[in-house]
């Protein structure tokens, strides 16, 4: 079965969730790689073993037909034979009556054929011990291909599920990206971009909509704009939310509760956090904060460009994995 590209990507959906480390992430991405590739293989190895059984299944049909008609043969030519038989017999007694002489040569055939009858059946007996452990073998080899069959439906069904499960993902997510771009239209050219990818989706507010330089208090239109975010949240309770702090690489200067980038980035995201919390109805469980410095760039640092773009606050948006997590839990 063809695994769609939605696999991979759901995957690293179920590792980038709000609650889940990079590590975790990483770790179970592999994981989740490595089970699809075993169940791949997996079933590639179930159906070679149920074509060898198949055709050796084939084999013994043929067999047990050939031995069928070898039997029915010898079951003619013992019948013929016992008849033979019965006129030797008819004949012997009647001959016995006209020609004593002759008793002995009668006596020799009758044990001759007598003999004969013998091995037929003897042979007779052992053509049915053979087909009586061909049929069980037989038997054996349907009852591995039907549990063979069985797994590999078990196997092609999980896969079904994981595919359906991402697609739903997807959806799920791509309503999520448009619901929050219409909310934030207004924002449109002010630093503030919505992309979907991942499995997630991403807002990323520039520094200019939220924050004077080296500051970690919220500007008003930056609470505009974190309010409508809200908004969305709260139609959408299923919704992880993890808000990450960004810096440039310009060291710090400030002084207080604040000593580096390393502080700056986690007090913008905590600002962020107090403002859905207390404008909004969104479950605090549902909100990480979270720090990331100067360590993520998405432009180099040695323009002032670079360093504009750097300097930004990102809002990321993940969908329920719970269920992906129990298909995946299925395969272990």
């Amino acid at each position: 079965m063809t695994i769609t590209k939605n696999i991979i990507w759901i995957l690293l959906i179920s590792l980038m969730t709000a609650c889940v480390p990079s590590s975790r992430f990483q770790s179970l991405k592999e994981r989740t790689d490595k089970q699809i590739s075993e169940l791949k293989k997996e079933n590639q190895k179930l159906k070679v073993a149920n074509n060898e059984l198949e055709y050796r299944v084939e084999k013994l049909d043929k067999k047990v037909v050939d031995l069928k008609n070898d039997t029915t043969t010898l079951g003619r030519k013992f019948r013929s034979l016992q008849e033979d038989y019965n006129k030797l017999e008819r004949l012997y007694n009647l001959q016995k009556q006209k020609d004593a002489s002759k008793q002995g040569r009668k006596s020799k055939e009758m044990k001759n054929l007598l003999k004969e009858l013998q091995v037929l059946k003897d042979d007779l007996l052992k053509r049915e011990d053979s087909l009586n452990v061909l049929q069980d073998n037989l038997r054996e080899k349907e009852e591995r291909l039907s549990a063979l069959q069985n797994r590999l439906e078990n196997k092609e069904d999980r896969l079904l599920q994981l595919e359906s499960v991402l697609q739903r993902q997807d959806s799920i997510v791509a309503t999520l990206r448009d619901k929050v771009s219409e909310a934030l239209y207004g924002f449109e050219g002010e630093g503030l971009t919505v992309e979907q990818k991942d499995g997630k989706v991403y807002l990323s507010l520039e520094e200019k909509l939220l924050f004077e330089s080296g500051s970690w208090q919220v500007e008003s239109r930056g609470r505009e704009a974190i309010n409508k975010i809200a908004q969305v949240l709260e139609k959408n309770p299923e919704i992880r939310v993890m808000i990450e702090g960004h810096t440039d690489n310009v060291p710090y200067r400030g002084s207080g509760q604040v000593k580096d980038n390393w502080d700056l980035s986690v007090k913008r995201a905590t600002s962020i956090v107090r403002i859905i919390i207390n404008k909004s109805d969104v479950d605090p469980a549902r909100l990480t904060a979270a720090g990331r410095s100067k360590y993520v760039p998405l432009a180099t640092n040695d323009t002032a460009e670079g360093r504009r773009k750097n300097r930004r606050t990102e809002i990321i948006l993940t969908p329920d994995l719970s269920e992906l997590f129990d298909i995946i839990g299925q395969s272990e």
